[in-house]
Parts: C-alpha cells; structure tokens; sequence
C-alpha cells in the first residue's frame, strides 16, 4: 500500500519507454543511453509485481493477527515508563477483544537473601558497612519493581503475569533460553 501511488506513477510514466518511436524516450536516450531507461522499466515493472506480492502477504498477516486463535503475550519490565506503555497496549487489545495469553515482566530485581545479610554481619566492620549499604540498595529496587509487578497485576487482570528475575547474563543462546524458560513453567 505504501508504494501502490509511487509504482503506479511509475508505471504509466514508464510506459512511453515502451513505444519505441517516442520523441521522449529519444530524447532521453541520448543522455542516459537506452539500456539505462530499458533497465530502469524493467525494474520499475519488477518491482509492481513484487508489490502484489507485499499486499497479499500483508493481508495474511492481518488475517493471522484477527484469528481467534491468536494470542498476545505482553513483555515489559518493572521500569515505570515500560509499564504504562505495557498497560494502555493491554487495555487496546482488550477492547479489540484480542486473546492475551500473559503478560511476562523481564529483569525483575529480586530481594537479597538471607544469607546475604548474614555474611555481611560477619564481616569486618569497614566492609560490613559498605556491602549492607550495598544489600540495602538491592533491597530497595527489589521493593521497587514488587510495586510496580503489582500495579501491573492490578490493571491486567485477569491477564496471567509471569515474573523472569533479573538473570546473571543476557539471554543468547539456548542454555539462557532454557533457563529462562523455567519460569514460564513455574509461573
């Protein structure tokens, strides 16, 4: 649809490279040579063919996004911008009546654990300070992103939210993937 206008100016403004008696395409040939203003139709044609191709398979695509048996599964993170966006996207497609088969909150930041802190307790002085302040700061985007998991159950529901916690390394590979996957089962 985007380049329907253009090939079809292009292709009535090519035609008169067809006629071979033109005075336009006489004249034009004498600056770009002939071969260039045959190939350039050609690709002009060429490329109307390909846009048929484009529209029918753009319609499939509609067709598969319109099907009952489509479901959307929402990806966002606990970042608050992230969520909004994830949010108003949730509410379009609901009033679409699209299926939403989950919401999935990636790189969730989780608390520290226990032993954590328990480690820290026994450290010297000088770093136990440091690393509580730094299991603190944990602490508390962990209970940031809690809040923002919740605020994103509230406005979905009943959509299903699964939670992946924020992983070691990024997922790349098969090994992350399956890593991953676990908490989709879990979840």
């Amino acid at each position: 649809w985007l380049l329907t206008p253009t090939l079809l100016a292009g292709k009535v403004g090519f035609q008169f490279l067809n006629f071979g008696g033109s005075l336009v395409a006489k004249g034009l040939s004498k600056f770009t040579g002939t071969e260039t203003l045959s190939e350039l139709s050609n690709f002009m044609l060429a490329l109307s063919a390909l846009n048929k191709d484009f529209r029918q398979r753009a319609q499939q695509v509609k067709d598969l996004l319109q099907s009952k048996q489509t479901s959307f599964v929402l990806v966002t993170s606990p970042q608050r911008e992230r969520l909004k966006e994830t949010v108003e996207f949730h509410r379009l497609l609901a009033a679409q009546e699209k299926q939403i088969a989950a919401v999935v909150v990636n790189r969730v930041h989780v608390a520290p654990p226990e032993a954590a802190w328990l480690a820290a307790a026994r450290l010297p002085e000088i770093l136990r300070k440091s690393m509580e302040d730094t299991l603190k700061e944990g602490q508390g985007v962990a209970e940031e992103d809690e809040r923002a998991v919740q605020l994103l159950k509230d406005a979905c529901r009943p959509t299903p939210i699964v939670q992946i916690p924020r992983l070691e390394s990024d997922v790349h590979d098969l090994q992350g993937l399956y890593e991953a996957s676990r908490y989709f089962v879990e979840g």
